[in-house]
């Protein structure tokens, strides 16, 4: 459980809020925000055990438990406002589980489009951060909670840099998840004089952002907000509905104006809804003759799990998930493989070559700072701590050498930890300003 304070707002949104998470768990985090006046939340994440029954050959029923994640928001009397759907598990889990639905849509496969709409629900899957919007029942407004931020306030890649003297980046003001979230669904106006007004404050909406400032394997030309998941959280009745079974678009008598065009809220190249797949077989997209990636869910158990392509697994283990560029770079570095990422990424090409340049500048500095310390023993000119750190450590390893080159440094960077060689290169960075 995961404890945190969330201001109370006289008005909506809460466009400066800064969540804080409490990792210790021992007591709430505090939000600065010139006033005293906080209530207390609690995001709770929990472990849900899905018993599922199993045929057995010798006459007895077994019980298969299968677990998944699930993120609630509670107000301070303890009333969940906000759920998150439950999240993926495995194919092999998902497979075992529902061996006996999966047999049947196999028995029946001449009807495939009739056995979906029973048995499960295929979705293309949409790649983006997921963004659920929701009533706060105590404050009185709506609002919008991701990776566990509520408010939106927070982003997790950093993928903004502004250039100066032509190829030389500095870190620029970052789009929030907030800020994603607008911009996908048509600007703060349409946010809230035409898509609030047709949300119902008893039920989640959730959304699945994708931004240009927050690419993951592809990068969006715009961004685009998916609605995947909608959930009714009255008391007593916590049901979710996919958004392929909705009979009524709620937000199809909206309007957005994305390059000044006045269009169907459902019809705008900004905003899509989850592309059904109906003809291919559940066993068959698991075993890989679906050329897409898509999601799976079993209507009877609302247990899902996801279908991707080994080309998309490859890209997605080439990309990492550190949330610091320049920290993949050395990653990559490391293992000679810049150029692979590249080739998959290439829109970080300049910011890959801007690191390279600092990269190189502080081997020239540890070169240098190396030369005067141990070869011409000029004590008076003075560094920074952890230059005198790495250029002693490069003593110690080639003292039985007799000249330095910046090979030799190259090497040695290359073996220190990621986290202490990104601290460096920023150290070094910063302190040109």
């Amino acid at each position: 459980m995961t404890t945190v304070t969330v201001c109370k707002r006289d008005i909506y949104p809460y466009s400066h809020c800064n969540l804080l998470s409490n990792e210790n768990n021992d007591k709430p985090a505090v939000i600065e925000n010139g006033t005293t006046d906080t209530q207390l939340y609690t995001i709770l994440t929990t472990r849900v055990n899905h018993n599922q029954p199993m045929d057995n050959t010798d006459g007895h029923e077994n019980q298969k438990e299968q677990t998944y994640n699930k993120t609630e928001l509670l107000n301070p009397s303890g009333q969940s406002i906000c759920i998150s759907p439950p999240t993926f598990i495995s194919h092999s889990e998902f497979i075992t589980t529902h061996q006996t639905q999966i047999n049947t849509q196999i028995k029946n496969s001449n009807d495939i489009e009739h056995l979906h709409a029973e048995l499960f629900h295929v979705t293309e899957f949409v790649e983006g951060v997921l963004v659920s919007l929701f009533y706060n029942c105590t404050e009185h407004h709506w609002d919008i909670m991701t990776k566990n931020v509520v408010g939106g306030n927070a982003w997790f890649t950093r993928t903004e840099y502004t250039a100066y003297n032509g190829d030389t980046f500095v870190y620029a003001p970052q789009h929030t998840f907030y800020d994603m979230f607008m911009d996908a669904v048509g600007g703060q106006n349409v946010y809230v004089n035409q898509i609030l007004p047709c949300c119902d404050p008893n039920v989640v909406y959730n959304f699945v952002v994708n931004h240009p400032a927050n690419p993951i394997i592809s990068k969006p030309s715009i961004a685009t907000a998916t609605l995947v998941y909608m959930q009714h959280i009255k008391p007593g009745d916590v049901s979710y509905t996919r958004y392929g079974n909705i009979r009524d678009n709620p937000f199809n008598t909206c309007h957005c104006n994305h390059d000044n065009i006045n269009v169907s809220y459902s019809q705008c190249h900004c905003i899509k809804l989850p592309t059904i797949v109906t003809q291919y077989l559940v066993n068959d997209i698991l075993s890989g003759f679906y050329p897409h990636n898509c999601v799976i869910t079993c209507l009877e158990t609302d247990i899902q799990t996801v279908y991707l392509t080994p080309e998309y697994k490859n890209q997605k283990y080439c990309r990492h998930n550190d949330p610091n560029i320049m920290y993949t770079f050395f990653e990559l570095l490391k293992i000679d493989s810049c150029g692979t990422f590249i080739r998959s990424f290439p829109w970080f090409i300049h910011l890959f070559d801007w690191f390279t340049r600092i990269y190189q500048e502080y081997i020239d500095l540890l070169f240098i700072a190396y030369n005067i310390a141990f070869i011409h023993k000029q004590p008076h000119i003075k560094y920074k701590k952890t230059v005198y750190y790495h250029i002693s450590q490069i003593h110690d390893m080639i003292q039985h050498k007799k000249k330095i080159t910046k090979s030799i440094i190259a090497k040695y960077l290359l073996l220190q930890p990621t986290t202490s060689l990104l601290h460096a290169h920023l150290q070094h960075t910063y302190s040109k300003k």
